[in-house]
């Protein structure tokens, strides 16, 4: 069977965070999760999942706070990746604490069979792609941002990187990347991708250096690092098997720039749409979506 790593990074809603493992578990599926640091819940989490064999933290030194925009979400993959490869994954899938499974496992694993050396992200398309090259890419990389200076959640400490970011956001400092290109965060790699990755991060540091300081590198860096070598390693560039709903807008369900909160509304779509995993999810408000999940996976 193939062996399976859900690299989670989560911050928050920690039951649900316990409810996605459970609902994955199965022998041939591994868990590498990072709960931040800021999360005070997190070490009675860990301890509370310390005898799941299948399941492994990321902690003492190794264990990340991490910020929104800031270059700390790709080093924290980074590392979920390396400690998914010392455990021999076939498949990386990386997710938030705030997805969820769209089938059973016994389907899951049917796909990847099926599929078995091809790899999944969602890329801007080439016309998107032409057009975020002349502003949106550019915005992003050129100021310096400072999103991972430490404490965050500190009110005044967050004013103080949000005023250091409205600053430098009105001056390109610096030199644009070469090739930039940009989509989802989230990904299903197969391990010829993760090696691919891993081995360009130990023989070409300064590629993953330039992107310190950025904002939102987590968007651009992987699909900038890869771009040419889509067809190589089997990547399907325009399906990250995610259902991720960017244009419904719903009061008290949709953020500016963020993602619809998901709810028993979209549960059609989201079986129609063939994905694996949606997002994103919260314990309150998609508590039915959540349970019609979970009935359509016993079902299968």
């Amino acid at each position: 069977m193939l062996r399976h790593g859900f690299l989670i990074i989560a911050h928050s809603y920690l039951d649900h965070l316990g409810k996605i493992i459970d609902v994955l578990s199965s022998p041939n599926h591994f868990f590498f999760i990072n709960i931040d640091k800021k999360d005070v819940d997190g070490d009675a989490f860990m301890k509370k999942y310390a005898d799941r064999e299948n399941v492994f933290f990321l902690s003492g030194d190794e264990r990340m706070e991490v910020a929104h925009g800031g270059y700390t979400l790709v080093e924290c993959t980074m590392r979920l990746l390396r400690m998914a490869m010392k455990n021999g994954m076939d498949y990386c899938h990386l997710i938030s604490g705030q997805d969820f499974p769209c089938v059973g496992n016994e389907c899951f694993d049917k796909f990847f069979v099926e599929h078995n050396g091809y790899s999944y992200m969602y890329m801007d398309s080439e016309e998107c792609r032409k057009e975020y090259i002349k502003k949106k890419y550019p915005s992003r990389v050129k100021p310096w941002f400072f999103n991972d200076i430490p404490n965050r959640n500190i009110h005044l400490v967050d004013l103080l990187v949000r005023g250091l970011n409205f600053v430098s956001r009105r001056v390109k400092w610096r030199s644009d990347i070469p090739n930039l290109c940009g989509g989802w965060q989230w990904f299903s790699w197969h391990r010829s991708v993760t090696e691919f990755v891993l081995n360009e991060e130990e023989h070409n540091p300064s590629f993953f250096k330039r992107f310190h300081h950025t904002s939102c590198s987590d968007e651009l860096i992987f699909f900038t690092l890869l771009y040419d070598s889509m067809e190589k390693l089997n990547i399907i560039s325009d399906n990250s098997l995610r259902y991720i709903n960017w244009e419904k807008v719903v009061p008290g369900r949709k953020k500016k720039h963020s993602p619809l909160t998901l709810n028993e509304e979209e549960y059609d779509e989201i079986v129609e749409s063939g994905a694996l995993f949606c997002r994103k999810v919260h314990p309150v408000i998609s508590e039915k979506l959540i349970a019609l999940l979970e009935k359509r996976m016993k079902e299968q």
